[in-house]
């Protein structure tokens, strides 16, 4: 094999071309067409998967939630039984002594009118010159016992026209059963 040998001037020569061509590849590598960038982009690709990923598995958590939510209410409907509304708040009326035949306190009537479709039952309450403690404690009378009841709307609030306790109108709903 021959050996070349170069002048000081032709090494800086190939020194300073090889410097130039290392910098002109390093240069490439980071660019934008480069494989670093590739690369770099696969991992925002990756991260965004993952993001998406994370969402839908949200989404399939708050489906499965709202499914046993409404498996858990319609066997709850089911063990219920037959159940009446109108029947339910007459008697906590009853247990309150709002309704009674010497005092007209408490109205109560069926709103059939208001419901969108046959799969549930609406009543109307109206009360006149009931103390507050009565009232709370008619609501928890209602609302106790496992049974689905719903106060759809609660029309007036206000002091009653003589001074002493309040009047109150009020829609209560409950699935048929």
């Amino acid at each position: 094999m021959a050996k070349f040998a170069m002048q000081k001037r032709e090494k800086m020569v190939v020194t300073v071309g090889a410097v130039v061509v290392a910098i002109i590849i390093f240069q490439w590598l980071l660019s934008d067409r480069g494989p670093f960038n590739a690369y770099n982009q696969s991992i925002r690709q990756v991260q965004a998967a993952r993001g998406r990923l994370l969402d839908a598995q949200l989404i399939r958590d708050e489906a499965l939630a709202r499914r046993q939510s409404r498996q858990a209410l319609q066997a709850r409907l089911r063990e219920r039984g037959t159940f009446r509304l109108y029947s339910h708040v007459d008697q906590a009326l009853e247990a309150q002594n709002l309704k009674s035949d010497q005092s007209a306190r408490a109205i109560l009537e069926t709103q059939n009118t208001a419901v969108r479709s046959g799969n549930f039952e609406a009543v109307q309450l109206q009360l006149r010159g009931v103390s507050m403690a009565e009232l709370l404690d008619l609501l928890v009378r209602i609302y106790s016992g496992g049974n689905l009841v719903v106060l759809e709307r609660l029309d007036e609030l206000r002091p009653a026209d003589d001074g002493q306790g309040l009047d109150c109108r009020m829609l209560f709903m409950a699935p048929r059963g």
